[in-house]
């Protein structure tokens, strides 16, 4: 037997559940964003998400403004690094010494040290030993400092006496030309970084050619003023 309901039972147990419901933690309510609604690893942010600093379409136009502010490579190196300089008297014994000391004087006046010298041999219609034992002279003050030395502007008179003397093959390979302009043009490859010929260039390289006016003394030619 159970034994006998008593009402005061009943009100006793209503009062343990309510004291129990008091007592007892509440259920967490914290929200908690669904997973779904993360973007997967597969998934791209969206463009309103880039910084504002890199906006993807401006990006081309500044490389390009770069690009077309670039110079040709090397043209910046002629008025620096290139020098001509051209004899207007005979190179003879009589005159060795001025030539020597006009192309040690320029070279050592220039702002900054030049990296090549052509020398423009057109008004020297012959040329004689002692003329020949100049250049190589010159060579080898030069290459002392670290500057190349070239020569163009031949007439096939000079040309053959600087082979003969073995001035042709002092100076090596690529050093000797019958014209100025390809004498200025290897000069100009030559330079560091690659070269590119243009009408500009090649404008640029005639100008750079200065005349070496006779020594003190020496009588002015016919047909000279």
């Amino acid at each position: 037997m159970w034994g006998t309901y008593v009402p005061g039972d009943a009100m006793l147990l209503d009062d343990v559940f309510s004291l129990a419901r008091r007592v007892a933690p509440r259920q967490a309510t914290t929200w908690r964003p669904s997973l779904r609604l993360l973007p997967t690893p597969r998934e791209k942010p969206p463009a309103e998400s880039l910084p504002e600093s890199e906006p993807p379409r401006s990006a081309p136009r500044a490389r390009s403004r770069r690009r077309r502010s670039v110079r040709p490579a090397g043209v910046g190196l002629i008025e620096r690094d290139l020098l001509c300089l051209q004899p207007t008297f005979a190179l003879d014994h009589r005159t060795t010494t001025a030539l020597v000391d006009a192309v040690l004087s320029h070279v050592a006046n220039a702002e900054p040290s030049p990296a090549r010298v052509v020398l423009d041999l057109e008004e020297s219609e012959d040329i004689d030993d002692d003329a020949c034992d100049a250049l190589l002279e010159i060579y080898f003050r030069l290459r002392a400092r670290g500057i190349r030395l070239y020569v163009g502007a031949l007439p096939r008179e000079v040309f053959d006496r600087l082979r003969r003397n073995g001035v042709v093959d002092r100076l090596g390979t690529g050093a000797v030309w019958p014209s100025l302009q390809t004498a200025l043009l290897a000069a100009y490859e030559d330079l560091a970084g690659p070269a590119v010929v243009t009408r500009d260039v090649v404008a640029q390289l005639h100008r750079r050619v200065v005349p070496l006016p006779p020594p003190s003394g020496w009588p002015a030619e016919p047909g000279r003023d």
